[in-house]
C-alpha cells in the first residue's frame, strides 16, 4: 500500500488535531515552526554532506531517517501555518512546481531564509516558495516527498496530550 497523502486530507486531519492538541493556535507558532523545522532539515543535510565527505559518524545516527522526518515535519508544520491563517494547502502543494537549482545546503540555507524571513507574515507566495524548496531537496536525494509526509504525519498524529 502506497503512503501517498492528499492534501485536502491532510489538512482536514490536521485541523482535528490542532483543536486537540492546541486550540486556538495561533500563526506565530507555525511560523516559528516553520523556521525550526526548516533548521532541522539543513541539520539533517550537513551531516549527510559531512559523511559524504569523511565518512560516518556514530554520534548521528539515521541520517536517511531523521532526512525523511525533517522533509515530512516541513511539510506538515507549512499545513499547520495554512490552518492558522484560513489558507487551503491543496493549493498551495499544486501550485508549488517549480524545481530549484543548487545543492542540497544551499537550498536548505535558502529554506531557513525564507522561513525566517517570513516569520508571522507568510504570503502565498512565500509559502509556496517554502514548499518548492522542500520538495526540490527531497527529488536531490530522490525521495518520494508525499510518502515522507505520510509516513511523518502517521506518527504526529498519534501523540497525546
Amino acid at each position: 500500500m502506497s503512503d501517498t497523502i492528499v492534501m485536502d486530507v491532510l489538512q482536514a486531519e490536521h485541523r482535528q488535531w490542532l483543536q486537540t492538541m492546541y486550540p486556538e493556535q495561533t500563526r506565530e507558532i507555525p511560523a516559528a515552526g516553520m523556521v525550526e523545522e526548516a533548521a532541522e532539515l539543513l541539520h539533517a543535510v550537513l551531516k549527510m554532506e559531512q559523511t559524504r565527505r569523511w565518512g560516518a559518524d556514530p554520534r548521528h545516527g539515521d541520517l536517511k531517517a531523521k532526512l525523511l522526518d525533517a522533509l515530512g515535519d516541513c511539510v506538515i508544520i507549512a499545513c499547520s501555518y495554512c490552518s492558522s491563517a484560513n489558507m487551503r494547502f491543496e493549493g498551495l502543494w499544486a501550485h508549488a512546481t517549480h524545481g530549484w537549482e543548487g545543492g542540497t545546503m544551499e537550498l536548505s540555507v535558502l529554506l531557513v531564509k525564507e522561513a525566517a524571513e517570513h516569520f508571522g507574515s507568510f504570503q502565498y507566495m512565500c509559502l509556496v516558495k517554502y514548499i518548492e524548496l522542500v520538495k526540490s531537496i527531497a527529488r536531490m536525494y530522490d525521495i518520494n516527498i508525499d510518502d515522507a509526509t505520510a509516513v511523518t504525519w502517521r506518527s504526529v498524529k498519534e501523540r497525546k496530550r
